[in-house]
């Protein structure tokens, strides 16, 4: 996801943000909310011990909403620092592995990926299927956890777009991320300056996050580029997802509200 040389000048200070990215340790939680209800848990949490970086992710459902629809998700993502980084690189790791253990009402998932970036392939072994594929990576891939944390490292333009290779799914696809306008949101803790990023993710790859619906991340616009809120859109996922009983004794209106929502992850100060 990386962008040309920034513009001369004033556009350097007005449209530009310099390309600073996290500081690990950092241990992120978040409220899920859904229709107006809060509904869950997400934890985000990156290690670095100067070899390699270590991206965990947990995200539940609170117990009266386990009692329909239960998510247990549970990722960890390990890049190592790349020794032969060429001049201007800003991110500065190389994926290595991606354990996924998803289960989302009554779809689960059980998947380890590696990635061999000297032979250029990826490894990808389903362990519930009991399958192992190997793939050709013709492009710098990573998997879609580490996506975020690139994010925060990479130069970004307002009204410019980042491309990445995003291997997920058994499928590797060329993930475009929209850097929007900067914009003020108001949070529990005051108004923050952002910087929002939206994610092309028409696609179905494994988990809710990345089912086929944009993703829209709002980033602190400062030199850490706190994710302050996450937001995905749910139309599909609701219609094509959602377990029949549950729909079948649900009021319409709150199906009309369920349909035309987003889950939406809000960082706890």
């Amino acid at each position: 996801m990386k962008i040309s040389a920034f513009i001369a000048g004033f556009a350097i200070v007005f449209l530009s943000i310099e390309a600073f990215g996290f500081a690990a340790p950092e241990t992120l939680k978040y409220d899920l909310s859904l229709a107006g209800f809060t509904i869950g848990q997400l934890t985000l949490d990156a290690k670095d011990d100067d070899a390699n970086l270590r991206i965990e992710s947990t995200m539940s459902t609170r117990s009266w909403v386990s009692l329909f629809y239960k998510v247990d998700d549970h990722a960890v993502s390990v890049l190592q620092r790349s020794t032969q980084n060429a001049p201007g690189q800003e991110f500065v790791y190389l994926p290595w592995t991606y354990k996924a253990m998803f289960s989302e009402g009554p779809h689960k998932a059980d998947i380890e990926v590696s990635f061999d970036n000297h032979e250029k392939t990826i490894t990808c072994v389903d362990l519930l299927k009991k399958d192992t594929t190997v793939y050709h990576q013709e492009y710098l891939t990573i998997d879609p956890l580490a996506m975020l944390y690139y994010m925060r490292q990479v130069p970004l333009t307002p009204g410019k777009s980042v491309f990445i290779h995003v291997f997920n799914n058994n499928l590797v696809r060329n993930v475009e991320v929209q850097v929007l306008n900067r914009e003020t949101i108001k949070t529990t803790a005051g108004d923050v300056e952002t910087i929002p990023l939206r994610a092309d993710m028409h696609f179905e790859g494994v988990g809710i996050i990345y089912y086929p619906g944009d993703v829209t991340v709002w980033l602190t616009d400062d030199e850490k580029r706190v994710p302050i809120v996450i937001e995905k859109k749910l139309s599909d996922l609701a219609r094509v997802k959602s377990p029949s009983f549950v729909l079948r004794n649900m009021p319409e209106f709150l199906k009309k509200k369920l349909y035309s929502s987003s889950l939406k992850a809000t960082l706890v100060p």
